[in-house]
């Protein structure tokens, strides 16, 4: 994967947020809690064992925490597409995913969605 800056649309920052991943498609792969790498406004990237395929249909479910937004955030459940997968350079077999942001909505208290919707062009 090309890393050169001219290649980003959007600033990356390197934190790690827990991210819940749920795959959308029923090929076997379950729900799986891991941690970002990087976050920007058009994507994540995170580390994990199971070896998505680029292309396939995601949801991230996120919070910022308070010390990186500067106030109280909702969790957000983001609708996301795989768009690079390449293998980690940890000393185990892991491997690096790339997810751009389809679409997100902030989730209001446990099991109620906000109506507050939105897309990211």
């Amino acid at each position: 994967m090309d890393e050169s800056p001219n290649r980003r649309r959007a600033p990356r920052h390197e934190v790690r947020i827990p991210l819940r991943i749920c795959p959308l498609s029923q090929n076997g792969i379950l729900a799986q809690e891991v941690e970002s790498l990087n976050v920007s406004r058009l994507g994540v990237c995170f580390e994990t064992n199971t070896p998505f395929h680029v292309g396939s249909d995601i949801e991230i479910y996120l919070k910022l925490p308070k010390e990186i937004a500067g106030r109280d955030l909702p969790v957000w459940r983001c609708l996301s597409r795989i768009v690079h997968v390449d293998l980690s350079q940890s000393l185990f077999f892991r491997f690096r995913v790339g997810a751009g942001l389809v679409g997100y909505v902030a989730m209001g208290p446990v099991n109620e969605e906000a109506s507050d919707s939105m897309t990211v062009s």
